[in-house]
C-alpha cells in the first residue's frame, strides 16, 4: 500500500543516513527538503499518450509558471513520473521516467548506496553501477538522489542480476507510478539532479 511505502519518510530505518548521521547533517537534510518543496509548481495533466513508442503527457503550465526543461514531475504521494522535455508558454511536455533513454542518479532505501537507473521501457528500469558486494533485496526501493531529506520514489527492486565476476552488478526495478492515471502533479526544480538521458 502507498501508505506503507511512504512511512520511510517519517520513520527512518536503522542504518540509514538519518539515523546514523550527526544532528547538523540531519538539520541540513531537512532544510534542503523544505527548499525543494517550496520551489515546486502545481500543474494538471491535460493529455497522456505515446509519441514514437515513448510515453509522454502534457501539463497545463509552462513558461508562465517558470517550468523549465529538465525539471522533474512527481505525483501527490512522491512517486516520480518523469522529466520535462519541452516547454511552451502555457504547456509543457513530460517524458515518462521508464522510457528508453531516460536515466537518473538514484539511491537505495534504507542504506543510501547510489546507483544509476536507466529506463528500458515497459515500466521497467535497469539499475546499474551497483557494487558487486552490495546486498540487494527484492522489495527494496530506489529513490532519486540529491534532494536532501525529500524522497521521490522511482522503483521497487524485483530481481538482482549476477555480476559474473565483475566489480559491478545490475538489478531490475518496476516503475511505481501510474502516469496514465494521474490528474494533478508537482513540478520540481532539479539543480541537484540533472537528467542523464542522452
Amino acid at each position: 500500500p502507498v501508505e506503507k511505502k511512504l512511512e520511510l519518510k517519517e520513520a527512518p530505518v536503522k542504518g540509514s543516513a538519518y539515523v546514523d548521521s550527526p544532528k547538523p547533517r540531519l538539520a541540513r537534510n531537512l532544510s534542503e527538503a523544505t527548499e525543494v518543496l517550496a520551489e515546486s509548481k502545481t500543474a494538471r495533466v491535460v493529455w497522456y499518450g505515446k509519441e514514437l513508442d515513448r510515453e509522454i503527457f502534457i501539463l497545463d503550465q509552462g513558461k508562465n509558471a517558470e517550468i523549465e526543461v529538465g525539471d522533474i514531475v512527481v505525483d501527490r504521494v512522491s512517486f516520480l513520473l518523469g522529466t520535462v522535455r519541452e516547454v511552451w508558454q502555457d504547456f509543457a511536455k513530460v517524458a515518462v521516467a521508464s522510457n528508453v533513454g531516460e536515466a537518473y542518479e538514484v539511491e537505495f532505501l534504507p542504506v543510501g548506496a547510489k546507483a544509476l537507473a536507466r529506463g528500458i521501457g515497459a515500466k521497467t528500469f535497469a539499475i546499474e553501477l551497483i557494487p558487486a558486494d552490495f546486498v540487494i533485496r527484492k522489495g527494496d526501493f530506489v529513490v532519486l538522489a540529491g534532494f536532501g531529506g525529500t524522497y521521490f520514489f522511482l522503483g521497487e527492486i524485483v530481481r538482482e542480476e549476477t555480476s559474473g565476476g565483475s566489480a559491478l552488478k545490475q538489478a531490475r526495478a518496476v516503475f511505481l507510478a501510474e502516469p496514465n492515471r494521474i490528474a494533478d502533479v508537482l513540478v520540481i526544480k532539479t539543480k541537484k539532479q540533472p537528467s542523464l538521458a542522452k
